[in-house]
């Protein structure tokens, strides 16, 4: 565990230069009991998001400028399903997607998924970047009913299964 926390504060201090040696991403996962949802904010840096939505699409979507809101949401939503799954009793959740905002270098993106009355098992499948780049590792934060647990994702360690309460 000691080893993950300093991984997580290693990745969040390289969010904070304008040149990033290694490829991370940080998601921050949430149960809203209220709204029976996952909550979830995802980090990536822009540059990266950048390169693989015009290598993927063809689109130069520079999310540096003013590009229209719409087609933005479109492409982003489209990446995120692709490549965030969530499962909940094995059975795969629908993404709903909510939008972005900017900090410094880097993109959130923040969407959710509705939840069944009853969750036993949560499965994640986490592949942002992985086949784009060797070194890419994605943490995951999850607090469920005040439950945190974190995983860390990287090629050939792309989903990962919690017994929930």
């Amino acid at each position: 565990m000691r080893i993950l926390l300093q991984v997580v504060f290693t990745a969040v201090f390289l969010f904070n230069f304008e040149l990033h040696p290694v490829h991370v991403s940080i998601a921050e996962m949430k149960y809203n009991a209220t709204n029976r949802q996952l909550e979830t904010s995802i980090k990536i840096f822009r540059d990266d998001l950048n390169a693989i939505i015009r290598t993927n699409t063809g689109i130069n979507l520079n999310l540096d400028d003013a590009n229209p809101k719409k087609q933005s949401d479109s492409l982003l939503k489209l990446f995120i399903d692709q490549n965030l799954q969530v499962e909940f009793n094995s059975k795969k959740a629908a993404l709903n997607y909510i939008g972005y905002n900017f900090e410094q270098e880097a993109i959130w993106i923040h969407v959710f998924w509705k939840t069944p009355d009853r969750v036993r098992l949560l499965g994640i499948t986490n592949k942002i970047l992985i086949r784009e780049f060797s070194d890419q590792l994605n943490l995951v934060n999850l607090d469920w009913k005040g439950t945190k647990t974190s995983f860390a994702f990287k090629k050939g360690i792309e989903t990962q299964l919690k017994v929930l309460n």
